[in-house]
């Protein structure tokens, strides 16, 4: 197994490093900083060990509170993090993996939490969606790339 777990019920600010990286409350992280055993997967990998083995999903920054709560956490823990949105099924249409709702991309939302001219498919290979130390926003990435990632426990179940 690639991973050790640890689910938390605490506010950020009671952790620091190299403690384990939190999340919201009622959130479960996945950062992985235990010295020596830092791995990240490919999206496929870390979406199904969210979403089987931890009754989870990655990660979904649906409103601007959320999103700060992202850079916060990927500024701390000093990585790149996957996230619930992507466009795997249909091109151009990404969807939130909480409850399969669309992302307008054309919405002020949008505009407010990807980089400029992202999402943009470059080399029409980049399906997923990570945050991004480099553009301190989100960006669309190719999936096999391995990144690190955040479940999070919701009240709702997967879309999928």
């Amino acid at each position: 197994m690639f991973f050790k777990v640890a689910e938390v019920d605490v506010s950020m600010a009671t952790l620091g490093l190299p403690d384990i990286c939190t999340s919201l409350t009622s959130c479960a992280v996945r950062c992985l900083m235990f010295p020596g055993l830092c791995f990240s997967c490919k999206y496929n990998i870390v979406t199904s060990e969210c979403v089987l083995e931890k009754r989870m999903h990655l990660y979904t920054p649906i409103t601007l509170q959320k999103d700060s709560s992202l850079k916060s956490i990927a500024v701390r823990c000093h990585r790149q993090l996957w996230i619930g949105l992507n466009d795997l099924e249909k091109e151009k249409v990404f969807k939130w993996m909480d409850d399969g709702t669309v992302l307008d991309l054309n919405s002020i939302f949008k505009k407010q939490i990807f980089h400029p001219n992202e999402p943009n498919d470059y080399d029409n290979d980049e399906d997923c969606v990570e945050y991004s130390l480099y553009f301190a926003s989100l960006n669309d990435m190719d999936c096999k790339n391995k990144n690190y990632c955040i479940c999070e426990r919701s009240t709702r179940e997967p879309a999928f």
